[in-house]
């Protein structure tokens, strides 16, 4: 229909939103909401259509404007409270290494505590079924947490605008509210394929390695995780409705379940307010 893809992320009482070349990150305040806008970086057409990879590039492209929107929200949101680019550093790199920790390093020592490494298969998917009972875990757990629940209501709210969109080319608050809080395209859908091709991978992994080099080549590994990861969720994304893919589709629906949250009209006001400055002006209502 030659709309914008829109894709995003909720931030602190606000959304991020990216569209074809373009980002806005829209954050509701007191005053009202206050928006920052400006150019994704480029990446070049060749990587963008190489699979395998383009999902590397566009992730590591993303990700700073991804870390610029935290930053302006955090600011934004607690107002008098200035945090500065250091500890905004260093509260990302503790959570990724963090979840790293949990995702990769414990359920390999949980597995190799109780699993004797000469029953490989038993050990490997005794691993992988502690890993998804973390990440689900750790997902509950977060979502008990005031400021965290508000955020899945923006996440909530960033889901329902992009499904009015691109199933009606329309962005207003009465088409958004009728749509769907979840999403196929979604980045929990993404670390749940992640999680499930992890299995597989590390199966290649002998349980017979010495510790210390098991974990590296884990570790090793979450690269090319990753841009498996995305390259099943495109195509589970592109083919939802396909009898293959729904279960695919289904299981990420389900952990969505915990991320997002029936958000409130001036949630959703906000996540339209960054879509509107990331389509073409004459999609516009």
């Amino acid at each position: 229909m030659g709309r914008d893809v829109l894709g995003g992320q909720a931030v602190l009482e606000g959304v991020l939103m990216f569209g074809k070349g373009r980002y806005a990150v829209a954050v509701r305040t007191p005053q009202g909401i206050e928006l920052e806008k400006g150019a994704l970086p480029k990446v070049s057409t060749r990587l963008i259509h190489t699979p395998f990879i383009r999902g590397l590039a566009i992730l590591f492209a993303t990700f700073f404007v991804a870390i610029k929107a935290m930053h302006f929200s955090t600011n934004h949101a607690l107002e008098d409270d200035e945090v500065g680019w250091g500890l905004l550093a260093a509260v990302v790199l503790v959570s990724l290494i963090g979840v790293v920790f949990l995702l990769a390093v414990l359920p390999f020592f949980v597995a190799n505590t109780f699993i004797p490494p000469e029953r490989a298969i038993l050990f490997n998917v005794t691993e992988g079924v502690v890993r998804i009972a973390v990440f689900f875990l750790y997902v509950a757990g977060i979502s008990l947490m005031p400021d965290v629940r508000r955020m899945f209501k923006y996440h909530g709210a960033e889901h329902k605008v992009v499904n009015a969109y691109e199933a009606t080319g329309k962005l207003t608050l009465t088409q958004a509210k009728k749509a769907s809080a979840l999403h196929p395209r979604c980045s929990t859908s993404f670390v749940v394929l992640i999680l499930a091709a992890a299995i597989i991978l590390f199966a290649l992994i002998p349980p017979s390695f010495p510790w210390l080099l098991a974990v590296t080549l884990r570790l090793a590994l979450f690269i090319p995780l990753v841009a498996i990861g995305y390259e099943l969720l495109t195509l589970t994304a592109n083919h939802a409705t396909s009898w293959w893919a729904k279960p695919i589709t289904w299981s990420g629906y389900l952990v969505q379940k915990l991320t997002t949250a029936d958000p409130e009209d001036e949630m959703i006001e906000v996540a339209l307010e960054a879509a509107r400055h990331v389509i073409a002006p004459q999609t516009t209502p």
